[in-house]
């Protein structure tokens, strides 16, 4: 992974951890893009986040990430649309 790209990763977690901690309505839907874009960090990572937690994940509680109003999302470009926090 390119150090842009890992530092695009911290900057977008930094901003949904801070977000947590000013008690956002939707908790969920924060958790669950924490735990994506940790896995972002390695192949083997989110190929188990793939397969263990997203079956687990009520999409009905999540929110797009533009939904979160991050300071760090215009600088958001992984090299894939992220829609939902997730990686299509």
């Amino acid at each position: 992974m390119s150090k842009a790209r890992r530092e695009q990763i911290n900057e977008i977690l930094k901003d949904l951890t801070d977000l947590k901690s000013r008690d956002f309505e939707n908790v969920y839907a924060v958790d669950e893009n924490i735990k994506f874009f940790e896995a972002m960090y390695s192949l083997p990572r989110y190929v188990w986040w793939l397969f263990k937690e997203m079956p687990k994940i009520d999409g009905s509680r999540l929110l797009e990430l533009s939904d979160f109003h991050l300071v760090s999302l215009p600088r958001v470009t992984l090299g894939h649309r992220v829609t939902l926090g997730f990686a299509i």
